[in-house]
């Protein structure tokens, strides 16, 4: 009996630890981890790392009623839905290696406009929203170079809300590079 016990015991403990390490625990980790499993097409292990919230008031119909991450992961499919929610490797693997200082928690002045009573924006998902509002310092933005970018702790883990322009970051345009230099952006 006490080496039935000992086993489940050891199974829990290992399931908890397995369960730990799917967290992103900073920003930069978060997107590390996206660009990993982006790269690679194995979509199926973003999941942990993208908002799950369903999106009740969306800008087109499309999009209405489908998850953030279901969004997200038809971007990086499709890769042409204009800059939202498009993906390009290059691009993440910039920011992370050459502008990861850049994440930072969300303003007031933003925090308000996006999640204010009177938007419409991201205060349609309460849990988002109650974040927010209570913990401002677990939403942080990613703003330069024409890239948005939008994410929550939750959970004790970091996950992506939402992003755009990615698709345009640092690509060519006759001969010149549209990443921004460094004294440049927002």
């Amino acid at each position: 009996m006490k080496k039935i016990t000992y086993i489940l015991l050891i199974s829990l403990l290992s399931t908890s630890l397995v369960l730990a390490q799917d967290k992103a625990k900073t920003p930069i980790d978060l997107l590390k981890k996206i660009h990993k499993y982006a790269s690679k097409k194995e979509y199926d292990k973003l999941k942990p790392y993208l908002y799950q919230g369903v999106v009740t008031n969306g800008p087109t119909k499309e999009i209405t009623g489908k998850t953030m991450a279901e969004i997200i992961i038809k971007g990086m499919k499709e890769g042409n839905m204009g800059s939202d929610f498009s993906f390009n490797a290059d691009a993440l693997q910039t920011i992370i290696d050459k502008h990861g200082d850049r994440l930072i928690p969300i303003p007031e002045k933003l925090r308000s406009r996006l999640f204010g009573e009177n938007s419409s924006t991201f205060s349609q998902f309460k849990d988002l929203k109650q974040i927010a509002d209570n913990t401002p310092n677990d939403v942080y933005i990613f703003e330069y170079g024409g890239v948005r970018m939008l994410m929550a702790k939750m959970n004790k883990g970091f996950r992506l809300v939402f992003w755009e322009g990615l698709k345009y970051f640092g690509k060519k345009e006759n001969g010149n590079s549209t990443e921004p230099s460094k004294g440049g952006g927002k």
